[in-house]
């Protein structure tokens, strides 16, 4: 090899030596651009899946007290319906019914319904309910 062609050929092998640095050091930097970017995307995934999380804790709270509160109004609707049974086999003493009678005796004679409630021991709504009664026959 002569000295003019080494001459020549050490320049091309600068100018490319020279371009592969420059290519591994773009390379580089977008390699380190997309790294911040998947650390960033990593980042929010990690965000998204801790909010992802907290939302399933809520949820199974809301389903947990939902199951609760079923569980609460069929036991009521279950002693409401026991109550109602026993409203309905359940008939007047003889107490009530002379204290309704003397009761009707006493609003015939004009007596004030308080009054009536202190003697015969019946509330104001009972005894409003039997003075609508016997008004009932007069107005047919």
């Amino acid at each position: 090899m002569s000295t003019s062609t080494l001459m020549l050929e050490l320049p091309i092998a600068w100018v490319a030596a020279g371009a592969s640095a420059v290519t591994l050091v773009v390379v580089l930097a977008a390699l380190r651009a997309q790294s911040r970017r998947i650390a960033a995307l990593t980042a929010a995934v990690d965000t998204e899946r801790r909010q992802r999380d907290a939302l399933e804790q809520q949820f199974q709270a809301l389903l947990t007290c939902s199951r609760e509160l079923g569980d609460r109004v069929r036991e009521q609707s279950r002693r409401e319906r026991t109550i109602l049974a026993q409203i309905q086999h359940t008939e007047p003493s003889a107490d009530t019914e002379a204290a309704i009678a003397q009761a009707g005796k006493l609003m015939a004679k004009g007596m004030p319904l308080d009054e009536i409630s202190d003697l015969c021991d019946l509330t104001q709504g009972e005894l409003e309910l039997l003075a609508r009664l016997q008004r009932r026959p007069e107005a047919a």
